[in-house]
C-alpha cells in the first residue's frame, strides 16, 4: 500500500515539475483586457494610449498585404518594439511583429496578416518596449 502511494506522489511531482515553468509564465503573464473598447483601433487617424501615438498606414488592412505602422513611444525602454496580435473573431494563432527604431522615441514596422476564411476580422493584441504594454487593434477585411 505504501509503494503504491510513493509511486503516486512520484509521478505527480515528476508532473509538477515538468510543466512547473510553463504554469509560472502563465502565472506571470499580464492578462490583457478582453473586451474591445480597451484596445486603440489603428487607422490613419492617430490613436493614443498612455503617451504612445499609433498610425497606420491604411483604415483597413487586407490579408497578405504589408501595411506599415508608425508608432511614437517617447520613453521606451529599448530599441525596438514588439507587436503580438491574436485573432477575435476566429482562432487563428498569434503572429509577433518586431518595430525597428527610426529616431529617438519614433518607431515603425511592416504588418502582414494571414488570410482567414471570414470576409472581415479583428486582430486584437500588445505592443510592448519590454517594460510597458499599450493593447491595440487592427482591422482586417478582403
Amino acid at each position: 500500500m505504501h509503494t503504491v502511494i510513493k509511486l503516486i506522489l512520484a509521478a505527480l511531482a515528476l508532473l509538477a515539475g515538468w510543466y512547473a515553468s510553463d504554469l509560472i509564465k502563465h502565472w506571470q503573464t499580464h492578462t490583457p483586457p478582453q473586451e474591445v473598447h480597451h484596445y486603440c483601433p489603428l487607422s490613419t487617424q492617430t490613436c493614443q494610449q498612455q503617451g504612445v501615438s499609433m498610425t497606420l498606414t491604411q483604415d483597413i488592412v487586407q490579408p497578405l498585404v504589408a501595411t506599415t505602422l508608425m508608432v511614437e513611444w517617447p520613453n521606451a525602454q529599448s530599441q525596438q518594439l514588439t507587436l503580438t496580435l491574436q485573432g477575435l473573431e476566429m482562432e487563428m494563432g498569434t503572429v509577433k511583429f518586431l518595430l525597428t527604431k527610426k529616431a529617438e522615441g519614433s518607431f515603425s514596422g511592416e504588418l502582414m496578416l494571414p488570410v482567414c476564411t471570414l470576409q472581415g476580422m479583428t486582430w486584437i493584441g500588445m505592443l510592448t518596449d519590454g517594460h510597458a504594454s499599450v493593447y491595440l487593434s487592427v482591422r482586417m477585411e478582403k
